[in-house]
């Protein structure tokens, strides 16, 4: 049982299989920190937004949303490793900048090796995450 759970993460990680994001609601989570899970449960594969971004969305302060994204219990399932900084280099992450990166590299992410940030075509910024997020769920 352990190694096919395993083994089902590992495959969500790959990309192998897709994750039903409506699926899974782990955590006992409402008012904004819920919503900013939710929120970035919705940010696709290849894709990051910036804690700015996310607070100009959920009016929110942008370290709010970093520290609500700090106590996030589901980390590959919530990706929160998916939000950066408005410099667009990578911010923190509880595992560390390096499994961040990674992730990010892994997922399709564009990562100027130099420099250390993404590339501005892979980053969703207020008016993107507009169209993935219901209007009525921010109102």
């Amino acid at each position: 049982m352990d190694l096919e759970i395993a083994h089902l993460i590992v495959d969500l990680f790959e990309g192998r299989i897709p994750l039903r994001r409506n699926a899974i609601k782990l955590y006992p989570v409402s008012g904004r920190k819920g919503l900013l899970l939710e929120t970035i449960k919705k940010i696709p594969r290849g894709k990051v937004t910036t804690y700015r971004a996310l607070g100009t969305l959920l009016k929110m302060h942008p370290r709010a949303v970093g520290g609500y994204i700090a106590s996030n219990p589901f980390p590959l399932i919530i990706p929160c490793h998916r939000v950066v900084k408005s410099d667009l280099t990578l911010g923190g992450y509880s595992y560390g900048q390096l499994i961040k990166g990674n992730l990010l590299l892994r997922e399709g992410v564009d990562i100027d090796i130099e420099t250390g940030r993404i590339s501005p075509s892979d980053v969703l910024e207020y008016e993107d995450l507009l169209k993935i997020v219901p209007l009525r769920v921010l109102v």
